[in-house]
């Protein structure tokens, strides 16, 4: 399980090409493809080195109120997905 203070960024055996606004993300280490809907490509975006996953749950659960609760768990979910495939990283803070 992923600590909120830890930082996601994209791996560098991932490649990613924007169709619309869903993404697929591709993991030269494992040869697999992943497909991400429009808030797993936001997810993916915001991966970048400069927000904790915090942070990025914050940021996207702000712009869906009424489900904020649903949206925070789909971004761990979706978070956590990622880092499982190997299509992030994730560093960890000194506070963790």
């Amino acid at each position: 399980m992923l600590k909120s203070d830890g930082i996601p960024y994209h791996s560098p055996s991932a490649q990613a090409q924007k169709f619309d606004s869903e993404v697929v993300v591709y993991c030269q280490q494992r040869k697999k493809a992943i497909y991400l809907n429009e808030t797993a490509s936001l997810v993916w975006q915001l991966c970048d080195r400069t927000r904790t996953v915090a942070d990025i749950v914050e940021l996207i659960s702000q712009n869906y109120p009424e489900q904020a609760e649903e949206v925070r768990g789909n971004v761990v979910e979706a978070i956590e997905s990622l880092w499982l495939e190997g299509a992030i990283r994730v560093k960890h803070t000194a506070k963790g």
